[in-house]
C-alpha cells in the first residue's frame, strides 16, 4: 500500500492497519510445482492478480532481486542497506570507509565506524 517492500514496510502499525488487514484476507499463496522443482537453480516466484473488473495481471520472475542473476544496481543496494542499518547512525561514513575497505591497511577505520554507530544507537 505504500509501494514499498523495504524492511521498514514491516512493523506493528502497518501490520495492524486495517487496510493491510483487509488486503491480507484478500490473498491466496500457493506452491507451483514447476517453479519449485527449479530450485536452486532458479528461485523464482510468479504473482497473478484479478482485478475487480475481472482483468488479470501476472508478472513471473526466475531470479529475486538481489540474485546474481537478477544483481541490485548500486543504488538500488546502497538503498537497501541504509535501510538495514539505519539505526547505527552515520550512514555516510559508513558506506564511505565499506567503498574505501580495499585500500585500508587494517580494519580499524571500518570497526571503529561500527563501534561508534552502536554506542550512539543504545543511548
Amino acid at each position: 500500500m505504500n509501494r514499498s517492500g523495504s524492511l521498514n514496510s514491516f512493523n506493528d502499525k502497518t501490520l495492524f492497519d486495517p487496510k493491510i488487514r483487509n488486503l491480507m484476507n484478500k490473498i491466496e499463496v500457493s506452491v507451483d510445482p514447476e517453479i519449485d522443482g527449479l530450485y536452486p537453480h532458479q528461485w523464482g516466484a510468479e504473482l497473478n492478480i484479478e482485478m475487480i473488473n475481472g482483468k488479470q495481471i501476472s508478472n513471473k520472475t526466475n531470479f529475486p532481486k538481489g540474485d546474481p542473476e537478477n544483481p541490485f544496481a548500486a543504488q538500488e543496494f546502497i538503498q537497501k542497506f541504509n535501510d538495514l542499518t539505519k539505526d547505527l547512525g552515520d550512514f555516510d561514513s559508513l558506506i564511505e570507509t565499506i567503498y574505501s575497505i580495499e585500500n585500508l591497511q587494517t580494519i580499524d577505520r571500518y570497526s571503529n565506524t561500527l563501534k561508534s554507530k552502536r554506542s550512539k544507537s543504545k543511548h
